[in-house]
């Protein structure tokens, strides 16, 4: 019988959260490329590219479908920094979120 990783584990969770068919439902607030590339400029030292990168993040944060898009650089990025950065972003949106789900 084989034997799951946890990596592996964590990644087919994620998947049945916000799985394929959601995200082929829902549009793309922005394009993970686009995405992937903002949240690393939130990772340099300069502070104009961090406030320039603040400022489209929180454009981005008013729409909650963006947690998807969040969802997929968890899911996809190369980058474990990256990773990171989307997991943080969504822990601290996720319970505002959690409140407007229908009961």
């Amino acid at each position: 019988r084989p034997t799951l990783s946890h990596t592996q584990c964590r990644r087919a969770r994620a998947e049945v959260l916000c799985g394929d068919l959601l995200m082929a439902a829902l549009p793309s607030v922005i394009s993970p490329a686009d995405l992937a590339s903002l949240l690393s400029q939130l990772l340099q030292p300069g502070t104009d590219a961090i406030r320039q990168a603040e400022e489209s993040l929180r454009k981005a944060l008013t729409q909650p479908v963006f947690i998807c898009d969040l969802f997929q650089q968890l899911l996809q990025s190369p980058s474990p920094q990256i990773r990171q950065l989307a997991a943080v972003i969504v822990r601290r949106r996720i319970g505002s979120l959690w409140t407007k789900l229908d009961a």
